[in-house]
């Protein structure tokens, strides 16, 4: 017999052998590591789903009872925190006074995290729908992990400081050359970022709403050619009256321009001369903390030339005034 390739999100029924079941519906859940930064929001849609066909499966079959593992929550990836609202929502949302199976869904495991985390999200869902919706989540969940990099990484640098030494090779007025311990080359200097080569990926603040209104944004919609035009716009169309939650990122195709790929970081401006807040500083050490572990998927995933090089301008920075005098633009620092 050929074996037939099940889809994510979709299942197949199959018999139950000696297991003391009606049947087994076998169904395949999303794999969080198949889904880049820009799009773990639809593999969380995929995870409902994947839950919902499995209800949809149980009416269609007349099964009263069912009983499901948290799917995706194992070996494929998806965090458990994550996971845990997406199956209230997917369960809740099955419109059980319509239909009259199933009359029971069991949610099973061998751990209690998950199934701890199930009834906390269900108190949520309780008290507020909106707090379980899988972009609520997924923002949340986001803001933690990168503040506990951050906070790593920050203890890392005080009991290991010889292991994130910046050594100054060059300053010279115009330009200026660093090294990390790593072998890493950072390289400060006024250009038009939008003009140079031999360079992988390039970075782009980006507002809330999408329309590309900073200096940097309209030079890139200008020089990049229709199909880039294209697909930002399209980004743009898709929000409708929503807005972007800062420190998100959409990554696109850089079209004409001699890059490979474009990544759009949602960033709050800062004001000129104004003290900067220590939870806004947080906030940018976040984005560009993103950017660059970004673009370092990028460059692990794709065979692409110069991935390993990225080009950032002073992201949320405005213009501003350095205290040797030298004026730098965002659009022109790299």
């Amino acid at each position: 017999m050929k074996k037939k390739r099940v889809k994510v999100t979709e299942n197949e029924i199959s018999g139950p052998g000696i297991l003391p079941f009606k049947c087994i519906i076998n169904t395949v859940g999303p794999q969080w590591a198949s889904y880049d930064d820009n799009h773990k929001l639809s593999c969380l849609d995929d995870l409902y789903i994947t839950i919902r066909k499995v209800l949809d499966t149980s009416e269609k079959e007349k099964i009263k009872s069912v009983a499901t593992p948290p799917i995706s929550s194992g070996i494929f990836g998806v965090p458990k925190e994550l996971c845990a609202p997406v199956y209230v929502q997917a369960i809740v949302d099955f419109d059980f006074m319509r239909k009259q199976f199933p009359q029971e869904v069991h949610i099973v495991d061998i751990s209690d995290e998950v199934l701890d985390l199930t009834c906390k999200a269900y108190q949520s869902y309780t008290e507020d729908p909106r707090l379980i919706m899988s972009k609520a989540i997924l923002k949340k969940y986001n803001e933690k992990v990168t503040k506990e990099i951050i906070t790593k990484q920050t203890k890392s640098f005080d009991k290991y400081p010889e292991q994130n030494l910046c050594r100054l090779f060059k300053n010279d007025g115009e330009n200026a050359i660093f090294e990390m311990e790593s072998g890493v080359k950072i390289f400060v200097y006024r250009d038009d970022l939008v003009m140079l080569s031999g360079i992988g990926t390039l970075v782009s603040a980006e507002n809330s709403a999408f329309t590309g209104n900073g200096t940097l944004a309209k030079s890139i919609l200008q020089h990049a050619g229709p199909s880039y035009v294209k697909h930002h716009n399209q980004v743009r169309r898709d929000l409708k009256d929503r807005r972007l939650a800062k420190n998100t990122l959409r990554t696109l195709d850089a079209g004409k321009l001699d890059y490979r790929y474009v990544i759009h970081a949602v960033v709050n401006r800062f004001a000129e001369d104004v003290d900067r807040k220590e939870d806004e500083l947080l906030d940018l050490k976040m984005t560009t903390f993103k950017v660059l572990a970004h673009g370092d998927y990028l460059c692990t995933s794709e065979k692409s030339k110069n991935l390993e090089k990225i080009a950032m301008p002073l992201l949320g920075a405005g213009y501003m005034k350095l205290r040797n005098e030298v004026e730098t633009k965002p659009n022109q620092t790299k």
